[in-house]
């Protein structure tokens, strides 16, 4: 992933080109002139370049980017733990599919919930702080009290930003669906131990409820109904997995909803 100065310095670079383009038009006299105070202009064009990327090497910020920087940071470093989160949750998912056994299982439900509620609450925490950066452009625009190449600035890297963290919000969402798809599958082969033809339909609206009647009756009216309990109570605990799943990818569609309108 790019630094923070990568970030800025491609930011520049794209100011330079589009400088260096009107130069190009510029007559060949002009050139000249230009080309004799050279050593002024470098000086002058490295100074405002200090300026423009508030001098991140020595630390050198002017006092509205300073704090917009380490909100950048804070953005940049979210994004990297939620890509690492992501993956943890596909590698559990696996985990979790192969699991035998209620001992298993149960470990791979109590990591699951660390981690969604660690990167949940990093996620809103995330959102609002673009949404914070935003407001704080905007507010300084109005105002006009920074620069216009510091607005710019502002603006790439919110735009820049906010996108990353649209697309790994994506990814950790996705990674949480596939891990409910596989224990909703895990669920229905379960179930049908005991009742073979039981529809998947059946089995949510069963497990949702709470009604054990409507796929075990039968099967509890048997010798087996003391192995039949337990068995409907480990695929209860894993359907709250699949539950929880649910609610956590519906939070994230609605802050997917929040983001769009901070990316212009």
């Amino acid at each position: 992933m790019k630094s923070l100065l990568g970030e800025l310095k491609e930011v520049k670079e794209e100011e330079s080109e589009k400088d260096g383009e009107k130069k190009d038009k510029k007559k060949k006299k002009r050139k000249e002139d230009a080309e004799s105070k050279q050593p002024d202009a470098k000086k002058k064009k490295q100074d405002e370049g200090d300026i423009e990327l508030g001098n991140i090497k020595t630390g050198k910020f002017s006092p509205f980017m300073e704090s917009f920087f380490k909100d950048v940071e804070q953005v940049r470093q979210a994004i990297e733990f939620l890509s690492l989160k992501t993956k943890l949750v596909v590698q559990l998912s696996e985990k979790a599919e192969k699991a035998i056994g209620q001992e298993p299982e149960k470990q791979c439900s109590d990591e699951l919930q660390v981690i969604m509620k660690e990167s949940n609450h990093r996620c809103k925490v995330t959102k609002e702080i673009l949404s914070r950066m935003k407001k704080g452009t905007d507010k300084l625009l109005s105002e006009k009290k920074v620069k216009q190449s510091e607005i710019r600035i502002r603006r790439n890297l919110h735009q820049t930003y906010t996108q990353k963290f649209v697309q790994v919000v994506r990814e950790y969402q996705q990674s949480q669906q596939q891990y409910k798809i596989k224990m909703k599958e895990k669920v229905a082969r379960q179930v049908r131990l005991a009742k073979p033809e039981a529809t998947y339909e059946e089995i949510d609206q069963t497990l949702r409820s709470g009604d054990t009647n409507a796929v075990y009756r039968a099967a509890i009216l048997q010798d087996s109904a003391d192995p039949v309990s337990e068995a409907y109570l480990n695929v209860a605990d894993k359907y709250q997995d699949v539950l929880k799943l649910e609610q956590s990818i519906l939070q994230l569609h609605e802050m997917f909803v929040d983001l769009a309108l901070l990316v212009e």
